[in-house]
């Protein structure tokens, strides 16, 4: 599996008199606790509640897992003379390590000759460059962590794949380069044949395992070796990626696995429970189908990491990247949520409706018991295997301090939230009195409301670091197969090597449940295992290896190893032989695998593996919940006028879903009013209302608010009136008078004017003139007197805006019933760069220098977006809605300046499906978008990007043009010359001043002399041209010098009209971007230069790619 963890910073707790809060520091994550005896009574249920590790009476920590007791038979080993000369007696050991139930699809080779001095040394030039090396690091720096080169840096970086050193094996055996995968890069040539002395003979080794297993399905299989050949299949792969891995031993995760097997009730059931299981075949607990979902290919294209039962077991890893592995049936072993700093109010027995990310950085939203809709963890790149229908005990987040209020459509069934500090509006079936003791469920503890983090004490006392069990939890690797050994150890601060801790290394499980540990002392060793490929090509005759990683050591030891994952050709589909469908993916309690993994290419699960690895998501900091991907979808950004170019502060779009009567709301609002101040962003942040109500069903009359509190939660009217009410002092500290003389109003007509003032610009200022007339004057914001004098009062035609406002009746509705499907609790706050679309999504009460921080983590997350390319001129031009980190970002620097020597394509690959003339497909005009709007205005914005660059007067050419070119305004152009093949759809273009008829595939000569334009495009129209060269070295004539190309094309095409070359390619982004590249680096020899690959699709919306190239001043 091409899915590695990475180098986490050591752990430790802490005891403190003050707040809890995890801090992240270069070498070690602590996490702080609150004394809950020192604690206000109104938090100090909840946060007794979220420190508590075990349940009482537990053991401190749990003991490592133990291997299988009894008669279990071990990893097969056999010795590399016999297996040279595959002898009998190697072929029926290769049978028993990956034939039968009890397999455990792995063999090791023993007595390699040199072996030990090989690995050695390899390992030794490993460990010096990740931990002594700085320069070496630079110098061999990978684009990202799926491509060749170094990745990471120790100590502080916070992705599953960093840390680790990469190349393709393949290209130092045989001499080719594979594009897609990525040109090698090393840090020294020393380095290089070090390693390559290493791999030679792993290869070798390798092969020849493959040629004994092919021996043995020639005794499983009829004719097995005319029909498929594992030895063929790994000799022919384009790309062996060797990884060189340097983990840390803070890295630790939990996986409750072998307790499922054992029936044993996994520990913290205080945070959460497993559904119950039936009875498998083989005794064991095996999951029901809606209670865990294995979870192949679908969800991250290679997946491999089990993450129904392996949480983050210690403090600190709340950036690990592999935090998809937390789950509902298993908590992470700390205090707080990951040390997030935010959570969510929601009681014991109120569900999310939406799923989520757990270690998001924000509270998780998955449901108790809704099923996840999405294969994997939200896209997450790792395999999930979480349970569909498992409830989580402890709705969410204990003890959180942010205040929200729940909707009427969602019933509290408790007294309050475990003293949570904080208010919920509850319903009638809730009512709470106060008590002599001064419990109110409305205080709000400033050390948890007042931001998102605070400094503790300095008095703290350590404590140990708990127990650990896993670096990597059970799973199945779903590549071909893979080549490892028995790690190395080295000090983390010398790299010094140090002997392999007790109890460490690699466990392995075979079918029926049972475990063993390699247990082989000859350092001339080379493992094999299976992976998910390999069985599922064979029909499942061959077993996939079930592993696992145990981690005893001690904070300050660095565990490495060198893996081969090796990938068959790019096109081989996974497939098994005919009839050995049924047999060829895992069932039951521990298959770690599913039918997902059937029916697609190697490259398509590479490809859909790299599309998350490489992007910022694939950080936990920088991941998003689903129910932010749910919001944004439904409430698009709306960019301010004059954006294109690049603005000097980040641009923030917030949405709020609230209602306008909920007082949590409006104090949070002018908050994060004050917060903006303070950051200078008046001109930068915008922010859009949409309805969410209370309770939708109050009577025209309304309601005295002392009846509506001492009714829901006992509040007596002397108390609700008096100075310590605490709505009233946290309306003081935000700037606002809470009137206790309001009433409970209906707001359904309230929103419908807020809607209307929404089409005129001003609904901002009708939220705040209302929102100020209802709670500092108690006015009645329901009758219609008062919003028709709202209206006037931020300049509204009044009767206009009323008689709008009645016609908005029904959109309001659908917006409500829409978002209150998704949504329990108001205020809830969606918070956007608008470049970007990246943000958060959160709720509640929330002080100043909470909103602060909320907001500057906002802009962070904008700033992974964004490229500068080389422009037309010599200019460099900003594109903002760029992504840097996709691989078709990443395309052409992946090559490290690589081209093919010569035209790698041949006359076959431009054939056609439809080879009919194209003017009688294009006799009719079309006047349709071929793409979705939101991907229209991205194109729109970077070719306004470009053309800002050009200089007053520039002239542009549009090829393979039609009714509409997507350009922006083009006052400044003097010359826009639009290209294609209908005359209606040219003449009705309207930024044209001149128009040309031709088909390239049958003229490719350009009508327009040298050096005629400053740019030119070519949008969505690439895949139909079978001359491409000759197209583009025409283009490069017509360009001046100095001028630019730009091509833009996505995943559509009419497929009967793409060329082969085209429509074969399982990649639409990578590999398409490959091939414009080509296109470009030979139309003509040496005729484009800055050539650029650029990923600019909107967050939501149709993918639009963009390759641009200059010609030579």
């Amino acid at each position: 599996m091409f899915v590695h963890t990475q180098m986490m910073k050591s752990s430790v707790q802490y005891i403190t008199k003050s707040r809890w809060r995890l801090f992240r520091g270069p070498l070690s994550a602590c996490l702080k606790i609150t004394d809950p005896c020192r604690m206000p009574p109104s938090i100090k249920a909840a946060s007794t509640l979220a420190v508590r590790m075990q349940p009482e009476g537990a053991p401190p920590m749990r003991s490592l897992p133990q291997a299988t007791p009894g008669a279990v038979e071990p990893v097969v080993q056999i010795p590399y003379q016999e297996l040279r000369d595959l002898t009998p007696s190697a072929v029926e050991k290769l049978h028993k390590a990956f034939v039968g139930e009890r397999a455990y699809g792995a063999v090791a080779i023993t007595g390699i000759p040199n072996y030990a001095e090989l690995k050695h040394d390899a390992f030794r030039a490993g460990v010096d460059l990740a931990l002594l090396d700085d320069e070496g690091r630079k110098r061999s720096a990978a684009v990202n962590n799926t491509y060749p080169g170094w990745s990471g840096t120790p100590g502080s970086e916070t992705h599953p794949l960093q840390n680790s050193f990469l190349f393709n094996v393949k290209e130092e055996l045989g001499g080719q380069m594979d594009p897609f995968f990525g040109k090698n890069i090393f840090p020294s040539e020393d380095y290089r044949k070090t390693w390559v002395k290493f791999v030679d003979v792993m290869y070798a080794n390798a092969l020849q395992v493959l040629r004994g297993c092919d021996k043995v399905l020639d005794t499983e299989i009829q004719q097995w070796q005319a029909q498929r050949s594992l030895e063929r299949l790994g000799d022919d792969g384009p790309a062996l990626a060797g990884r060189f891995i340097c983990y840390d031993s803070g890295f630790t995760r939990e996986d409750k696995l072998l307790e499922l097997r054992d029936g044993v009730s996994p520990l913290n059931s205080n945070a959460s429970s497993i559904a119950e299981l039936p009875q498998s075949s083989h005794g064991h607990e095996e999951p029901s189908e809606m209670s865990v979902k294995t979870v192949g290919h679908a969800g991250d294209g290679l997946a491999s990491m089990r993450t129904h039962a392996t949480p983050v077991k210690t403090a600190g890893h709340a950036g690990d990247g592999l935090a998809s592995m937390r789950t509902h049936a298993t908590p992470v072993k700390t205090a707080g949520h990951a040390g997030d700093g935010l959570a969510s109010m929601r009681t014991h027995a109120t569900p999310v409706k939406t799923a989520g990310h757990a270690g998001d950085g924000l509270a998780s939203m998955r449901t108790h018991a809704t099923p996840v809709k999405t294969a994997g963890h939200a896209g997450d790149g790792l395999a999930s295997m979480r349970t569909h229908a498992t409830p989580v005990k402890t709705a969410g987040h204990a003890g959180d301090g942010l205040a929200s209020m729940r909707t009427h459509a969602t019933p509290v069934k408790t007294a309050g939230h475990a003293g949570d500090g904080m208010a919920t509006m509850q319903t009638p079936s809730a009512p709470v009195k106060t008590s002599s003791s001064g419990y109110n469920p409305l205080e709000l503890s400033s050390s948890l409301a007042g931001s998102l983090s605070s400094q503790g004490s300095d008095d703290a006392v350590p404590v140990s670091q708990p127990e650990t069990d896993y670096w990597l939890p059970w799973h199945v690797d779903s590549n071909f197969v893979t080549i490892l050994h028995k790690e190395m150890y080295a000090s983390e601060s010398t790299g010094e090597f140090i002997s392999e801790p007790p109890g460490s290394g690699l466990m392995f499980m075979n079918e029926v449940g049972e475990t063993t540990m390699l247990d082989c002392s000859d350092p001339n060793t080379m493992l094999l295992q299976m992976g998910a490929f390999a069985q599922i090509y064979t029909g499942g005759k061959l077993k996939a290896c079930r592993h696992a990683v145990l981690n005893p050591v001690k904070p300050g030891v660095a565990r490495f190893n060198y893996c081969n994952f090796w990938y068959v050709p790019w096109d081989t589909l996974c497939t098994a032989p005919e009839g050995m469908e049924a047999t060829a993916v895992n069932q039951g309690w521990n298959a770690m695998m599913d039918e997902s993994y059937l029916n697609i290419t190697m490259k398509q699960s590479f490809t859909a593996f790299r599309q998350f690895m490489v992007s910022p998501e694939a950080r936990v900091q920088f991941s998003d919940s689903q129910r932010f991907k749910e919001l944004s979808a439904i409430l698009p950004i709306v960019r301010k006028q004059g954006d294109a170019g690049a603005p000097t502060m980040p641009n923030i779009q917030v949405d709020l879903l609230t209602d306008v009567r909920c007082p949590f709301s409006f104090i949070s609002q002018m908050n994060l009013q004050n917060a903006i101040q303070n950051l200078g962003l008046q001109d930068n942040v915008v922010v859009r209302y949409h309805p969410v109500f209370l309770n939708p069903n109050v009577p025209k009359e309304g309601e005295s608010l002392d009846d509506y509190l001492w009714r829901e939660f006992g509040y007596t009217k002397e108390y609700a009136h008096s100075e310590d009410y605490p709505l009233r002092r946290y309306g003081r500290e935000a700037g606002v008078e809470m009137n206790p003389h309001r009433r409970v109003v209906n707001t359904f007509d309230a929103f419908c004017l807020i809607e209307a003032a929404q089409e005129e610009g001003v609904q901002h200022e009708l939220v705040q003139t209302l929102s100020r007339w209802y709670f500092e004057e108690a006015k009645d914001i329901s009758d219609v007197a008062v919003l028709r004098a709202a209206a006037l009062h931020v300049g509204l035609d009044a009767e206009r805006a009323l008689q709008r406002s009645s016609e908005l009746q029904g959109t309001v509705q659908e917006r409500y019933e829409e978002f209150s499907a998704m949504l329990g609790e108001v205020p809830h706050f969606l918070l956007r760069e608008q470049a970007s679309g990246n943000g958060l999504e959160l709720g509640g009460l929330r002080s100043v220098e909470a909103w602060e921080q909320v907001l500057q983590q906002v802009m962070e997350r904008g700033q992974f977006m964004g490229m500068t390319i080389d422009g037309p001129h010599g200019q460099k031009v900003r594109v903002d809605r760029a992504n840097p980190f996709t691989p078709v970002s990443h395309a052409l620097p992946a090559q490290h300046g690589w081209t093919p020597t010569a035209w790698p394509y041949q006359e076959e690959d431009f054939s056609r499906m439809d080879e009919r003339p194209d003017d009688l497909m294009y006799s009719e005009p079309r006047l349709a978008e071929h793409l979705d709007l939101s991907s229209l205005q991205t194109l729109t914005e970077t070719y306004e990007a470009i053309f800002q660059a050009c200089p007053d007067g520039f002239s542009v050419l549009d090829l393979c043009s039609s009714w509409n070119s997507h350009y922006p305004n083009m006052d400044r152009a003097s010359k826009v010359a639009v290209h294609g093949l209908n005359a209606v759809e040219l003449e009705m273009n309207e930024v044209a001043t001149e128009r040309h008829i031709q088909d390239l595939n049958l003229d490719q000569k350009l009508p327009w002399a040298d050096n005629s334009f400053d740019v030119a495009t070519l949008a969505l129209s690439i895949q139909y041209l079978t001359k491409p060269r000759e197209v583009f070295a025409e283009l490069q004539r017509v360009l001046k010098p100095g001028g630019m190309a730009v091509v833009a094309f996505s995943h559509r095409s009419f497929i009967e009209k793409a060329v082969r070359l085209w429509a074969s390619e399982p990649d639409d982004g990578e590999g398409h971007a490959h091939v414009v590249c080509r296109y470009f680096q030979h139309g003509p020899e040496n005729g484009w230069e800055k050539i650029k690959t650029m990923d600019v699709s909107p967050r939501h919306g149709d993918p639009v790619w963009i390759v641009t190239a200059v010609k030579p001043m």
